[in-house]
Formats: C-alpha cells, sequence, structure tokens
C-alpha cells in the first residue's frame, strides 16, 4: 500500500491556512459592541422638549464619543457605529461649549445667569439670553460634539419682557391755575418707569418710578411742570428700559378726562422681529411677552 503524502498536499494545507487567516481578519473587523442608543436619548429629550413649566430638567448617561444634534435629529457615534433618532415635538438647541447656557441647563436660574443685564440701565436681561441661545444654535446645530458620557436637557421659560397697560388723567387743582397729570398703569414685572409730556411753547414735563409688577399710579405734580400748567395739544409718552412702550397726543384741555395711551400688547418691549420665526422658540401659554426653549448640553 501506498501510503506516501501525495504531492499536491501543501498546495490544499496552504488554501484552507489562507481561507482560515481570511475569516479571522473578517471576524476581528466586525464590531464588538452596539452602537449608542441614539432613541433612549431622544425619549430622554422629549421628556421635557415642549413643556409648559417655569423649569424641567431629564438627563440620560450613554455611551457615545460624540453628538450631533440639528433641531429635531439627535444622532451618535462610538467606536462600534452610529444612531440617529428624531424628536416627535419641538426643537431644541444644543448648547456645548457656551458656559452661561450650560449653567441654565445644569439648573441655574435665567434671573440668577443674567443678574448684570437684568439690572443694567435700559436692559431687560431676556435679549442677553435669547441673543446666547441664537449664537449657540447657529455654531453647534448639525455639527459633531465631543460628549462627557450624559445628554442633560432643560427646558427654561423666560422672564416677560416688560409690557405696561396704562391711561392719563388731566387734573386742574382747584383754586390755583395750576395743572397735574395722574398715569394709572398696570404692568407685568418689577422695572423703571419715566412718564414724559411735552406741550406747547415747548412745555416739558417728566417724572419716574421704579415699579414692582401689578397697578399703581403716579401723579407729575404742578412742580415738576414747566410753567406749572400743561400746554396742549400734549404728547404723553411712557418709557422703560430705553425703550418708549406708550404715546398718545391730548389735544385739547379735558380737566378731568382720562385717555388711554396703551394695553398690554401695545405697551410691550418687542422681542427681536425675528423670534416668532425661530423654530426653537415658543410663545408660553403665560403670556405673549414670554417664550420658553429647551437646552441640550453633552
Amino acid at each position: 500500500m501506498d501510503l506516501e503524502t501525495p504531492a499536491d498536499a501543501w498546495y490544499v494545507w496552504l488554501a484552507v491556512s489562507l481561507v482560515s487567516l481570511a475569516m479571522a481578519g473578517i471576524a476581528i473587523g466586525l464590531p464588538s459592541g452596539p452602537p449608542p442608543d441614539a432613541d433612549r436619548a431622544a425619549n430622554a429629550i422629549e421628556r421635557v422638549s415642549g413643556i409648559e413649566t417655569y423649569q424641567a430638567t431629564t438627563s440620560y448617561e450613554h455611551d457615545a464619543d460624540t453628538v450631533k444634534i440639528d433641531g429635531k435629529t439627535v444622532a451618535m457615534r462610538n467606536d462600534h457605529g452610529t444612531a440617529h433618532s428624531s424628536i416627535a415635538y419641538g426643537q431644541v438647541v444644543p448648547v456645548m461649549g457656551h458656559d452661561r447656557l450650560e449653567n441654565v441647563t445644569h439648573g441655574t436660574k435665567i434671573e440668577d445667569e443674567y443678574a448684570t443685564e437684568i439690572e443694567a440701565p435700559g436692559e431687560t436681561g431676556i435679549g442677553a439670553f435669547l441673543e446666547d441661545v441664537r449664537t449657540a444654535n447657529e455654531e453647534n446645530s448639525g455639527a459633531w460634539q465631543r460628549t462627557d458620557g450624559e445628554i442633560r436637557a432643560t427646558t427654561v421659560r423666560t422672564m416677560p419682557t416688560p409690557a405696561v397697560s396704562a391711561s392719563v388723567t388731566t387734573e386742574q387743582l382747584p383754586g390755583l391755575q395750576t395743572d397735574e397729570l395722574v398715569f394709572e398703569y398696570e404692568t407685568n414685572r418689577a422695572v423703571d418707569f419715566s412718564f414724559q409730556a411735552t406741550g406747547a411753547d415747548g412745555m416739558e414735563a417728566d417724572t419716574a418710578t421704579a415699579s414692582e409688577s401689578g397697578t399703581d399710579t403716579v401723579t407729575v405734580e404742578h412742580t415738576e411742570i414747566e410753567g406749572n400748567t400743561l400746554r396742549f395739544p400734549l404728547t404723553v409718552e411712557i418709557w422703560t428700559t430705553g425703550t418708549r412702550v406708550c404715546q398718545e397726543t391730548i389735544e385739547s384741555d379735558g380737566a378731568g378726562e382720562t385717555v388711554e395711551l396703551c394695553d398690554r400688547d401695545k405697551g410691550a418691549i418687542e422681542i427681536e422681529a425675528d423670534a416668532d420665526e425661530r423654530g426653537y422658540l415658543e410663545r408660553s401659554q403665560y403670556g405673549t411677552e414670554v417664550y420658553h426653549v429647551t437646552l441640550v448640553d453633552a
């Protein structure tokens, strides 16, 4: 019996070895774990997006290395792959790299983070916050960002922009050839108001008051009116934070007559003109001067 190894056996051995090495290479190249769970991240964000509350926060720990948030979509990736999901309600703003917005996302109240702007003359604080949100959205939306392993989402409601409804009554003091202006007003927040009047022959009068929210009256006394007498036609204005919110002209003297100057809609400081066109800003049911927005930090 011939037990010698066939001459071509080593070819077979070589072929089997090469196939084995190739299969091993394929196995080594396969992912050893799953990609991040983008659906769970999106679901976590949805717990607070669009909620009508002063401030609501949620978080989700994950194993992504980078994340990309673009309005209503969430993408996450690691060494094992990339996953995508979408947010069913509302749009969100990624705030990574913007310290003040990150602080708000992690629980600091807007009033505390933007206290300097709120207290500054001619400022409301809302403008600075909304400008920071706009910048973060423009810089971060649709861009991959490194992450620390936790997504945190916070929906915040802005403080209202100053708004006032007001009327004015012209009063002639008994027995004197002098006049006074009595303003009655209602405001939605504590701000400084300036009440001004200009009339014929260069007549001027003004007074200022610091107001809490609610209803109050303020009188421009005759000693604050040039010449102690109102001269008609009379233009009456109310100013706050450097902005005129009310203006009306009284054509003739009607002692004791009350003139409506403005209501809350007319007497409100306008937020940036395109605010309502930004998908991530929603007007609040708590007032036309209030917005809510969902911020996301990763």
